[in-house]
């Protein structure tokens, strides 16, 4: 037999296609692929930091034109609850939020803002010890005398770093991970026991005590037997302290929703009625004007002179706005031509939340506003009669 020779790679055949064979090359090792985690990272990182940069000037900059979003309490509340402004320099406000006292934060603006800055503190104390501990240990331990092929740059701080005959290193992995967890387990414990305290020192102070959202509980799930003011006082009269009132939460139905549309109408008729009222202080003043000049004519043909007045006391040549000061809609209604009152077109469908241009019927404002108001108030007090104040989800709050 003739003896082997190599040639170059040779392309394999694929399928039958159409009938055409298709070349299909070798696939490739994903080995071999050049690492770029490292520039990657690097890129991540510069753009990142310039995003971080360009919001925290942004920030700083414009920090002070906005008081009432960032220091709202040091000048809208009265003068005996305000506080002082961390700082008069507006670039130096990083450190003096680093160096203010965070307990104060309960008596300027309650324990919510306090314990959103305790956990915020909470997770710092967590956090910052794991960071500093894994990579001051685990960092060496995966690159330092240990590697695997095609790990470069980054790669050779992985958890896959580590060769197999350094498998006893993975004993820092696990021990620290043991480590981290009790400390999480602690830190919130701890943080469990201060909040308990916190809390029930507010409650109970005297000042706090005595007010609404100290004394209020919201209880739900209330069986129909006891949907009644006069049952859950009783029910729960043994309290120390008794309860002073019970609020039921009642099935209000659409009732909201009639409410809703008759404040929509009440706008809309005040709306009309301003732009009725207006239309005709124009009239009316371009009325008298004209019977001014007719007055002025009939003066120079040789008539004496003219002292008109309306009926009341002004002349004839003064502007009228006694009108629109005292809302005489009726003498507007009757100055105004119905060809010029204010109108608006109805939605196509009732469903429609708004109406469309040039579509739907077109109505007087007034007219379809006050039988709006009228409708509404009607069917209010239907529905309000008719179920007499039942109750509907079974939630009540007691104070």
């Amino acid at each position: 037999m003739p003896p082997r020779t190599r040639g170059p790679p040779q392309m394999q055949t694929g399928d039958r296609v159409n009938g055409e064979r298709r070349a299909v090359c070798p696939t490739s090792n994903i080995n071999d692929a050049p690492n770029a985690s490292t520039s990657t990272f690097v890129t991540a990182l510069i753009f990142n930091a310039i995003v971080f940069a360009a919001e925290l000037a942004a920030f700083t900059v414009f920090r002070p034109y906005f008081p009432a979003i960032y220091e709202p309490r040091t000048y809208i509340v009265p003068k005996e609850k305000r506080i002082h402004s961390l700082t008069s320099k507006f670039y130096a406000w990083p450190w003096a939020i680093f160096r203010a006292d965070y307990e104060g934060i309960k008596e300027a603006n309650g324990l919510d803002a306090y314990f959103f800055v305790n956990f915020l503190r909470m997770v710092t104390r967590m956090l910052l010890p794991i960071w500093l501990i894994s990579w001051v240990i685990l960092l060496p331990l995966t690159s330092a005398d240990t590697s695997v092929a095609n790990h470069t740059g980054l790669d050779r701080f992985i958890f896959g770093n580590v060769a197999t005959d350094r498998q006893s290193r993975y004993w820092a992995h696990l021990i620290l991970t043991y480590l981290f967890t009790f400390w999480i387990f602690y830190n919130i414990k701890r943080e469990m026991r201060h909040f308990i305290q916190v809390r029930q020192r507010w409650l109970i102070d005297p000042v706090n005590a005595q007010s609404a959202q100290a004394s209020t509980v919201l209880i739900t799930g209330v069986p129909a037997r006891y949907l009644s003011e006069a049952a859950l006082m009783k029910l729960f009269s043994h309290l120390p302290g008794g309860v002073r009132k019970v609020w039921l939460n009642r099935d209000l139905k659409d009732m909201p929703d009639l409410h809703d549309r008759r404040v929509a109408a009440c706008k809309k008729l005040e709306s009309a009625e301003t732009v009725l009222l207006g239309t005709a202080v124009k009239r009316r003043n371009k009325h008298l004007k004209k019977e001014a000049k007719v007055a002025r004519k009939a003066e120079k043909k040789g008539g004496a002179p003219s002292q008109d007045t309306v009926q009341d006391g002004r002349p004839l040549t003064e502007p009228s706005v006694v009108d629109t000061e005292q809302g005489d809609v009726t003498l507007a209604e009757k100055l105004v031509p119905r060809a010029k009152r204010p109108t608006h077109r109805l939605p196509l469908f009732s469903w429609m939340p708004f109406a469309l241009p040039l579509v739907g019927k077109k109505v007087d404002s007034i007219e379809w506003a006050r039988n709006e108001i009228e409708g509404q108030r009607f069917s209010m007090e239907r529905r309000w009669g008719a179920r007499g104040g039942k109750v509907g989800e079974r939630e009540c709050l007691g104070a």
